[in-house]
């Protein structure tokens, strides 16, 4: 798990990665997309959640998708489309770069994260983002995750938010495809709905997530084998002159 603010000094415990909060923003629930084109609006930006009190218990992460205990080092480029129903807005790119056990996020020179595989219990995730502006380093538990960015366990960020128990309602076709070094396989229903996924590297392509702000239509543009490395190591490594603060003590000052 990360390590908490206090103890960055020490060894990072063991990122296999836009969010939609992994990439600004990660969905409730998901949806496919329909067999004809869509266009989407402007993107929205990373935003500390509104502080809350958990009145319950969190609930389980879900289970880990078939290939995700295998995955290769990949480094992609995922575009995201908000707002499926809008003719006009270029796309939000987003390079990703995932391993078995950590995810690296980036859109801009801005933000970024890193997302890591819990090592006890590999349903569970912690991630850092790191803000270059104010040079700092905000630390997300679990707990936090899921209340604030709607991130229920590494599959959600491994995944990159596609739910792979939504596949059980389609039927897998013979049509496929490849992006790099992954095969897709086509997914559909018999109102024209489809997604594109790959079990062995545990990813879906032009698929759509709904939350309460919109829709964003996920693809996978690019791929390549392998990761870089130094943007999978500990964010105070990297960044040895940010301070590091828990996302309650990043709220409160804020």
């Amino acid at each position: 798990m990360l390590i908490r603010a206090h103890r960055w000094s020490a060894i990072w415990v063991a990122v296999a990665l836009l969010a939609v909060s992994l990439i600004g923003r990660t969905a409730d629930r998901f949806a496919a997309t329909s067999g004809t084109s869509t266009n989407l609006e402007n993107s929205r930006g990373i935003t500390a959640p509104t502080r809350r009190q958990l009145d319950t218990a969190p609930a389980a992460a879900p289970g880990l998708p078939a290939g995700a205990n295998a995955v290769a080092p990949m480094t992609l480029v995922v575009s995201l489309r908000p707002d499926v129903t809008s003719p006009a807005g270029a796309p939000v790119r987003q390079t990703v770069t995932r391993t078995v056990s950590r995810i690296h996020v980036k859109a801009d020179d801005r933000r970024e994260w890193l997302f890591e595989r819990n090592p006890i219990d590999p349903r569970r995730v912690e991630a850092a983002l790191t803000d270059h502006p104010s040079q700092t380093i905000v630390l997300y538990d679990e707990t936090s995750l899921r209340l604030g960015r709607n991130i229920r366990g590494w599959a959600d960020a491994l995944t990159l938010g596609f739910d792979e128990q939504h596949l059980t309602g389609y039927k897998r076709t013979s049509e496929a495809r490849t992006v790099g070094p992954i095969r897709f396989v086509r997914y559909a229903t018999a109102d024209a709905q489809r997604v594109w996924w790959s079990e062995d590297h545990a990813i879906a392509s032009d698929f759509v997530l709904l939350d309460t702000v919109g829709t964003t239509l996920v693809t996978v543009d690019s791929a390549i084998a392998g990761a870089n490395e130094v943007l999978l190591q500990p964010p105070p490594i990297r960044f040895p002159t940010y301070r590091v603060l828990d996302i309650a003590d990043w709220q409160e000052s804020h």
